[in-house]
């Protein structure tokens, strides 16, 4: 979803249909160098982290990688976060 364009948590909740206490775990993907997040007023905005030094995450988290292009969970879930 986050290839779509940067997503606040609460757009991330809304299209995964997660509860808030599971969205908390966006942590572990920050700590682990995927995505980057920053305040915007009481907003938490979330993009992917393109810049990391990271080889692995560079390779997962570059925009236009077709990993998944034929599964449709994933599709329906970038439109949805493309239209949101």
């Amino acid at each position: 979803m986050l290839e779509a364009r940067e997503l606040c948590v609460c757009e991330v909740r809304e299209v995964l249909d997660l509860s808030n206490s599971t969205v908390k775990h966006l942590s572990v993907l920050r700590d682990a160098d995927l995505i980057l997040d920053r305040k915007d007023g009481k907003w938490s905005i979330t993009r992917l982290n393109e810049q990391s030094n990271n080889s692995f995450v560079r390779l997962t988290a570059c925009p236009g990688q077709e990993f998944f292009s034929d599964d449709e969970q994933v599709s329906q879930d970038r439109k949805e976060a493309a239209e949101s």
